[in-house]
């Protein structure tokens, strides 16, 4: 049985999605878009590469693919290789404890955006915020939603943008 997986940004790829704010004319790092792309969104040429892998994308604009489990290592590992393909050459180097301290404010703000819409958050302190962004399984605010119909998935996200699409380097 395949099980829906929806990619979101991993630690290497908050970086990237950081560096690549950094850079961009919006405020939204999703319409960051490399040249030649026909004016897809990071996601879309990232989920346009999986498909080109043999996944099965469910809907490239939110990265969402079905994915039997014994194989979300691989497709974890396609997510990375894909994502470098399409941002390049980009700072890679892991956020300072003072980086992270003012991400962890973006990730409160947008904790508190998405409770305010209902949903429960758990929070951690700025220390175990810091110690999970080392580690294979960095906090992600939007934990909470993972699993949720794709329209309730695509409201949360318009009325609370994700840290990684509103966080300046």
């Amino acid at each position: 049985m395949k099980t829906r997986a929806r990619f979101s940004l991993s630690a290497a790829m908050l970086l990237a999605a950081i560096a690549l704010n950094a850079c961009a004319p919006s405020p939204e790092v999703e319409q960051a878009s490399n040249s030649g792309d026909g004016g897809a969104t990071v996601t879309e040429q990232v989920s346009g590469c999986l498909a080109d892998l043999g996944w099965e994308i469910v809907d490239a604009a939110n990265g969402e693919a079905k994915v039997p489990p014994e194989q979300s290592s691989v497709y974890s590992a396609d997510v990375e290789d894909c994502t470098q393909k399409v941002l390049g050459d980009v700072d890679m180097s892991p956020l300072s404890d003072a980086e992270l301290a003012d991400l962890y404010e973006v990730e409160l703000e947008v904790a508190s955006c998405l409770e305010g819409l209902g949903y429960e958050i758990d929070v951690p302190t700025l220390q175990a915020f810091i110690d999970s962004y080392h580690s294979d399984a960095p906090f992600s605010t939007y934990a909470a939603l993972y699993g949720s119909p794709e329209a309730e998935w695509n409201s949360a996200n318009e009325e609370c943008p994700q840290a990684a699409e509103i966080y300046v380097r």
